[in-house]
């Protein structure tokens, strides 16, 4: 891997702001969506330009080209209407009138001149918001105003973008609006290819990066949708890898919209950086658009690179020494924390915590306790940051060994299936030629 890999999270919400405040060294990067900048633009102004940290606002426009169920909330007053941050959200870009809720947005609704004007106030709207955000808030207005307002400049803005998905003409909606973008005053933009790997092919993406052209190097997010890097078939990981090395290949500084260790491994194919959420986060699917509520608690193992529940961790961990728990498992400052305190067994019960609660349906449930969310984010940013300095520092026998050693570990309590994705990681990028 090249030095200047990029290390990006995602915050879904000002909940996880607290893991972002108290661990700013783990992360060169932040991204928040647009619908959360929108229901929260005073937090976010203030968040984004105290953290000292580049950060960029995603637009989310693909989402209008989806079933517009995924837009709609019932309240009590209202019933059933489009959730106000995207009829908001919908307004500020100039989106055509009419369709919201109704229909998903169509390649046609975007001719020219619309889409030269959706483009631009797409971009204005990342470009403008949290500064001037700032400078209504008179909270602000004696303070220091003014280099606040200079911090409230994202790093990037984007292009507006829909998923290409065989069935429409996207393609050439976001390759126009791309460059429509790169007209507008502010910061550099950065595209992001989205396509749904489900329909995809090896051809289809190769036609789809020569698009995007070889004049002009820019950041692009590539985002594979629904492909989950641990589970998905060997074919749709192969076409994400090729995607990536053409792209490279081509002067494009690909980057994993959601990406995990996998896309970390194709840093050695051309790949510059990933994005995550705190704890979650390294896929996503087109649909829905919002979150689903709180995820559960899981818990991140290097060997496996993946995510077990808590109540595996039991199982995985069982009768290892201290030694073996951080050679295997986690050495990360929360895990030496609770090694240190208690052992493998009191790490186990930190871990492991529950509050009991009454569901919707009146039954008992026990839930991880807030202190379980925690610890577990916590040693997930650990983690990933821990990877991103590995890798960045290694070469790929290296990495591919480590992995192997890992997997062979693990295999022996979770079983080989458990494990397939290693191999199939390891095969792709033997099947992936480097760059040139």
């Amino acid at each position: 891997m090249t030095g200047g890999f990029r290390h990006i999270v995602r915050m879904g919400t000002h909940a996880e702001k607290e893991y972002l405040k108290a661990a700013p060294s783990l992360f060169d990067g932040l991204l928040f969506n647009a619908n959360l900048v929108e229901a929260s633009k005073g937090a976010t102004a203030v968040f984004a330009t105290t953290q000292r940290c580049p950060f960029s606002i995603d637009p989310v426009t693909y989402s209008f080209a989806l079933d517009p169920r995924y837009l709609l909330a019932t309240g009590k007053k209202k019933g059933v209407a489009v959730k106000s941050t995207f009829a908001s959200l919908a307004d500020r870009f100039a989106l055509p009138a009419g369709f919201l809720g109704v229909r998903p947005l169509a390649p046609n609704d975007l001719d020219d001149p619309v889409l030269a004007e959706v483009v631009s106030q797409v971009v204005a709207y990342q470009r403008d918001v949290l500064g001037d955000t700032l400078s209504e808030d008179a909270a602000f207005v004696l303070g220091d105003l003014e280099p606040r307002v200079a911090a409230a400049l994202p790093e990037w803005t984007f292009a507006p973008y829909f998923i290409n998905d065989y069935k429409q003409d996207w393609l050439s909606v976001n390759i126009r609006s791309l460059e429509l973008a790169e007209d507008e005053p502010g910061p550099s933009v950065a595209a992001v290819l989205a396509y749904d790997t489900r329909r995809s092919s090896r051809e289809y993406l190769r036609s789809t990066a020569l698009a995007y052209g070889d004049e002009i190097s820019r950041a692009m997010f590539v985002w594979a949708s629904n492909l989950d890097e641990h589970r998905s078939a060997m074919d749709q990981l192969a076409d994400y890898a090729c995607l990536v090395r053409q792209l490279a290949s081509q002067g494009q500084r690909p980057m994993a919209a959601y990406g995990g260790f996998f896309a970390m491994l194709l840093s050695f194919r051309g790949m510059t950086g990933i994005a995550h959420g705190v704890g979650y986060g390294d896929r996503r699917d087109l649909e829905p658009v919002v979150g689903g509520g709180l995820p559960p608690a899981t818990f991140y193992v290097r060997s496996i690179r993946d995510a077990v529940s808590v109540g595996d961790l039991t199982f995985l961990a069982a009768d290892l020494t201290e030694a073996d728990f951080r050679r295997w498992i986690c050495d990360c400052t929360i895990c030496e924390g609770l090694l240190v305190r208690g052992g493998v067994s009191g790490l186990i019960a930190s871990l492991t915590e529950t509050d009991d609660h009454i569901s919707e349906k009146g039954n008992l449930v026990s839930i991880a306790t807030p202190r379980v969310y925690q610890l577990t984010r916590f040693h997930y940013l650990l983690n990933r940051a821990e990877e991103v300095r590995w890798v960045s520092s290694s070469d790929f026998d290296t990495v591919a060994g480590e992995l192997r050693a890992g997997a062979a570990w693990a295999s022996q309590r979770l079983g080989p299936a458990a494990l397939g994705h290693i191999d199939r990681w390891l095969d792709v990028l033997h099947a992936t030629p480097e760059l040139d």
